[in-house]
């Protein structure tokens, strides 16, 4: 499994190296062990969104579709994604009918295995960290993102401090960025986060 997101319904899309261990689990509501997974309709989707990229981001949409961007393609298979090529694609996925489909496009910068958080206003999202492909410690994203799927513009691109490589991100209820932790193996540690207020004029 490469990626995962939990819908609104409690369904959990799952994305993994191919069509037959993509699609949605479903919980057991009792708590018990059984469970149900759906594959996806790999014959209905486009081929173009038919890819299964390492590290991309999954945001829930509503109780029925999740959207997806970022990511590489681990093509050659030797678990390098530093050298294979993005996924050069948006998609939205469907749980309802087990399809892909194209997903807005924000035009965001290259990132994988990055963190994604709702913002406070309606449709926006703030992402940050993770790498600019996949070796995140060597290659880290230094920017953070708020984003419009339903514009699809980048409101706010903003550098971090320094470079943060395995740093982790939250939204507050003001909708002020928290990012914590993120060093590189033996760079001293000079604090333990950092905070970003947005302002937009």
């Amino acid at each position: 499994i490469q990626s995962c997101g939990m819908i609104g319904d409690g369904r959990i899309f799952l994305q993994g190296t191919n069509y037959l261990s993509t699609g949605a689990f479903i919980p057991d509501p009792t708590g018990g062990s059984a469970h149900g997974f759906q594959i996806i309709d790999y014959l209905q989707s486009p081929l173009e969104y038919l890819v299964y990229p390492y590290g991309q981001m999954v945001i829930p949409l509503d109780d029925s579709r999740v959207w997806m961007a970022g990511g590489r393609q681990n093509l050659d298979g030797d678990g390098n994604l530093g050298n294979d090529p993005p996924a050069g694609v948006t998609r939205e996925f469907n749980l309802d009918t087990m399809v892909f489909s194209q997903g807005a496009d924000p035009n965001l910068s290259e990132r994988t295995w990055g963190y994604w958080d709702p913002w406070i206003e309606a449709d926006t999202y703030a992402v940050a960290c993770g790498g600019v492909d996949g070796n995140v410690e060597s290659n880290p994203n230094t920017l953070v993102e708020i984003f419009n799927l339903a514009t699809q513009e980048v409101l706010l691109a903003a550098s971090l401090d320094r470079n943060r490589p395995g740093c982790n991100m939250n939204v507050l209820d003001d909708g002020t960025i928290l990012i914590t932790g993120g060093h590189a193996e033996g760079d001293a540690i000079t604090d333990g986060g950092a905070i970003l207020v947005p302002y937009f004029d």
